[in-house]
């Protein structure tokens, strides 16, 4: 992983939050949910992607849930973009050039 960071934004009506993933100089929109303030305080901050793994069976429901679907949404921004971000895909990307 190439330093990405995932963080979340509270539009102004503050019904939703917004996830991002920020990979050196690019910033990809993942998506939004409804607001949750445990999911906010965790994420506004930004959190490195690979810390993310340990929080998969962290005690707060709303954060495991959240750390449980980016993988999904971060290999959909990969094919998108044709870019490399989680190390799995660095790996297969290093195999076959």
């Amino acid at each position: 992983m190439k330093n990405a960071i995932i963080y979340c934004e509270t539009p102004a009506d503050a019904g939703s939050l917004k996830f991002y993933l920020r990979s050196g100089n690019d910033i990809f929109y993942l998506f939004n949910q409804r607001y949750k303030s445990s999911v906010e305080s965790y994420f506004m901050n930004g959190v490195p992607l690979n810390k993310l793994s340990s929080q998969k069976k962290s005690k707060d429901h709303s954060v495991s849930k959240v750390a449980t679907k980016l993988p999904l949404y971060i290999r959909y921004i990969e094919k998108e973009y044709d870019t490399a971000i989680l190390n799995k895909t660095i790996k297969k990307a290093a195999i076959y050039s």
